[in-house]
């Protein structure tokens, strides 16, 4: 393992630490049963409908170690292309005081077509929003930067709508045993939080091979993380 291997390594797995350690459940770790996503609420996503690869993510956008894997899935997504399809469910946490009011901002971004767009820019700029005593304004701000109709994003904000729409992911994600973030469901299976890029990238080629899928990555490199 080179330097920037390690270095990687040691930062994701001290991010999945402190993501355990703030489980506010008890339940197990991760096992390899398979799972069900209730909810039919269509989810963002990137890649084909028909991939025989698919990657959900709960994620929260005010979690340090959910900010330490965009890097990883922005890679998977690079390297596999169509052929692993990556879908985001929401999952704020209650001890994430913005966590849920982001999730709505990234839920009305998404209704204008540009939810990776603000998922993006709300992990980028994660710190600087994070602590704020009411995040909103710069969050219409992120949506006029990125072009979002901001008359209909802040009324999407106040939408009952938006708001069930979060709530149905994160109801689906605790029947599906979800306690962390992030939390990751492989071809409908659990596992644990790699430690390291290129253990991402195995789980990755490997369910693609069982898929009977090309597993072949069109990078050599391991997948950068911040």
């Amino acid at each position: 393992m080179d330097n920037n291997n390690m270095i990687i390594g040691i930062g994701i797995g001290a991010l999945v630490l402190i993501a355990g350690v703030l489980a506010m459940t008890g339940s197990d770790a991760p096992t390899d049963e398979p799972v069900t996503i209730m909810t039919e609420r269509p989810a963002p996503s990137l890649g084909s409908a028909d991939a025989k690869v698919v990657l959900v993510e709960y994620g929260d956008f005010q979690c340090p170690a959910c900010k330490a894997y965009v890097n990883a899935v922005d890679g998977i997504r690079a390297e596999y292309g169509d052929q692993v399809r990556i879908e985001f469910r929401h999952f704020p946490l209650p001890m994430h005081k913005n966590a849920r009011i982001a999730s709505e901002a990234a839920e009305a971004a998404f209704a204008q077509g540009k939810f990776w767009e603000m998922y993006h820019k709300l992990y980028d700029e994660q710190a600087s929003w994070s602590n704020m005593s009411n995040p909103r304004s710069t969050f219409i701000e992120y949506a006029t930067a990125l072009g979002l109709d901001a008359v209909k994003f802040e009324a999407d904000l106040s939408s009952p709508d938006i708001r069930g729409a979060v709530q149905a992911d994160k109801a689906a994600g605790e029947d599906a045993g979800v306690s962390y973030t992030p939390y990751f469901i492989l071809n409908g299976k659990n596992f644990e939080n790699p430690d390291t890029v290129d253990e991402f990238k195995k789980l990755i080629a490997d369910e693609l091979a069982k898929a009977g899928g090309a597993a072949a990555s069109k990078a050599t490199s391991t997948l950068p993380l911040q």
